[in-house]
């Protein structure tokens, strides 16, 4: 989870929104390799912009 994470703050990761999600929070999936994060894209955001290295 904290390496998908850490490439979702670096831009390394193809997001791909969900239309059809039975929990309408979770709006976008997050890809790298074999890896699949679903999450709340904008959260997701506010998440990476307020977190410290």
């Amino acid at each position: 989870m904290r390496s998908q994470i850490q490439k979702i703050a670096k831009g390394e990761v193809e997001t791909e929104a969900m239309s059809s999600s039975f929990l309408k929070f979770l709006d976008t999936n997050f890809k790298y390799g074999t890896a699949t994060i679903t999450w709340n894209k904008e959260s997701a955001e506010k998440y990476l912009n307020t977190r410290k290295d």
